[in-house]
């Protein structure tokens, strides 16, 4: 589990383009051809107007509430988070998460072309570029195309398939109970399948006590803290432990059920405790003095032969069990920083 950088440029950026897409297509079904503005570079198919209750469309027709719903952060979208729920359907409507999550159309002409009419999950997702699950960092979450940049599309036919595959989004506050949040940037989560579908599933956190990796609280109390560890000195027979540093973060881990999950991989904290027998930290030692004339870096050293390369958490989320291996290779006396 790891906290992300909110005001990192790629995050602001996939921010503001998810905002901008999103409000037009909102914009778009509220007022129909009443609304003037240019469509953005990437909505290329007709969007048509609805009709909703009345409270909901006079909120939703204030750019102010748009974008606090759209943009908010996790803690202003926990304070909305149950707004209009009597008047779900229309929430459904207007916000349309399925909508959102489609790839493309067909032509209906030559079913083996795909057109790419409209900003997407797959947009959102490409423009985040995490790697690995966020809540596990075992599996990989890359968002594959066919390898067109799928920000440069005009309205033309391309190749089917060209969106092949991203990362499940999760709702952090589940869509079903609190609909006005269905396409909320901070309420959608890259994550692999595991910890989204069978793991978290639609399980109602809160701030106060679950981990949100776009919410820091300030009180360190209620910060993850936790590190990977063993708890026997036999390779054989090793288990991995998680010390939580603090109730916050045990809760969070039992949620998560990350425990049950890292205990799949005793067999890497075996072979790394082996490296250790057998190998020690003499063995990098000889290894840089050989590699001391190449343009391999140390970093890159760490990361070819266990890897891990540094404890940045954008370098952890490119490669899976990043973090675990650091902090056990550290518990090993192997690495010390």
């Amino acid at each position: 589990m790891f906290y992300l950088d909110i005001n990192s440029p790629r995050i602001q950026h996939a921010l503001n383009e998810h905002y901008i897409h999103c409000r037009y297509v909102i914009k778009r079904r509220l007022l129909g051809d009443a609304f003037k503005e240019n469509p953005p570079f990437l909505q290329k198919s007709a969007v048509n107007k609805i009709s909703i209750n009345k409270s909901v469309f006079n909120f939703f027709n204030d750019d102010k509430n748009i974008r606090l719903v759209l943009t908010g952060k996790p803690i202003e979208l926990d304070k909305i988070k149950s707004k209009f729920y009597k008047n779900k359907n229309d929430l459904d409507r207007l916000l349309n998460y399925t909508y959102f999550n489609v790839k493309g159309k067909y032509d209906t002409k030559n079913i083996s072309k795909e057109f790419v009419d409209r900003y997407s999950s797959f947009h959102l997702t490409n423009n985040l570029g995490i790697k690995t699950c966020i809540y596990c960092n075992r599996n990989y979450t890359d968002t594959i195309t066919s390898g067109v940049r799928i920000n440069k599309f005009k309205n033309k036919k391309i190749p089917t398939r060209l969106l092949i595959s991203r990362p499940t989004l999760d709702h952090w506050f589940p869509k079903s109970e609190y609909p006005i949040l269905a396409i909320s940037f901070f309420n959608l989560i890259p994550t692999c399948s595991t910890c989204n579908s069978s793991v978290k599933g639609k399980s109602s956190l809160n701030l106060v006590n679950h981990f949100h990796p776009y919410f820091k609280n300030p009180n360190v109390d209620r910060q993850l803290n936790y590190q990977f560890n063993f708890n026997l000195d036999d390779p054989n027979k090793a288990n991995i432990i998680i010390d939580s540093k603090n109730d916050f973060t045990r809760s969070s881990i039992r949620e998560y059920s990350i425990d049950k999950l890292y205990s799949n991989h005793n067999d890497e904290l075996q072979s790394l405790m082996k490296l250790k027998k057998h190998f020690g930290r003499s063995y990098l030692n000889n290894l840089s003095n050989i590699l001391e004339d190449t343009d391999i870096t140390a970093n890159e050293m760490q990361r070819i032969i266990f890897g891990y390369s540094t404890d940045n958490t954008e370098d952890i989320l490119k490669r899976p069990l990043s973090k675990f291996r650091s902090d056990i290779l550290k518990k090993l006396g192997i690495f010390t920083k």
